[in-house]
């Protein structure tokens, strides 16, 4: 029984089982997967009801920040639309890795300028010698001793470093993909 859906399942979730990227092994696949959902405020908080809307079968949503750990952008909010948007394509995401697909986004930055409500899709690559991605690093990582940065947990046992920046910081990501597609 533990490999089949129940009528009340195939109801309920006939509109993504019908979909060639989901179908009836995919919702199987989502049944039986267990996710974790740290941080339920800003996008946390659609991510997790698109998800369970979804039938993942075991959710774990942990919140325990305040207003007064938070950036001061997300005490002041975001407009619910981008909320919205970012929440589907992390959904999406979730749901092909959980499904056993190639997620979309891979190698890719989905990098969203809200002043300009702009979106942009850059492909990036890891270079073999990086010493922290590469598949044959030239040495070990460096030490990074200014502290505007925090470890966060990434997959395959990556590290992970959100950067918040001291002063600001303009970043051209077009810049970026010109030179990361010049041959020389």
């Amino acid at each position: 029984m533990k490999n089949e859906l129940t009528d009340k399942e195939l109801d309920t979730y006939s509109r993504q089982i019908v979909l060639s990227d989901i179908g009836y092994e995919g919702q199987l696949s989502l049944k039986y997967s267990k996710i974790c959902i740290v941080g339920i405020g800003g996008l946390g908080a659609p991510s997790a009801l698109k998800l369970t809307g979804m039938g993942i079968g075991l959710e774990c949503f942990m919140d325990g920040l305040t207003d007064d750990d938070l950036p001061v952008c997300g005490v002041v909010g975001v407009h619910p639309s981008i909320l919205g948007i970012i929440s589907s394509v992390q959904v999406s995401e979730a749901v092909r890795v959980l499904t056993g697909q190639k997620p979309k986004l891979h190698n890719k930055l989905f990098y969203i300028d809200l002043r300009k409500f702009e979106f942009n899709l850059l492909d990036i690559t890891a270079r073999d010698t990086c010493n922290v991605c590469g598949l044959k690093p030239d040495g070990p990582p460096g030490n990074i001793e200014d502290r505007f940065y925090e470890e966060t947990c990434a997959r395959d046992g990556k590290r992970n470093f959100v950067l918040s920046p001291r002063a600001r910081v303009d970043i051209n990501p077009q810049k970026w993909h010109n030179e990361s597609s010049d041959p020389t």
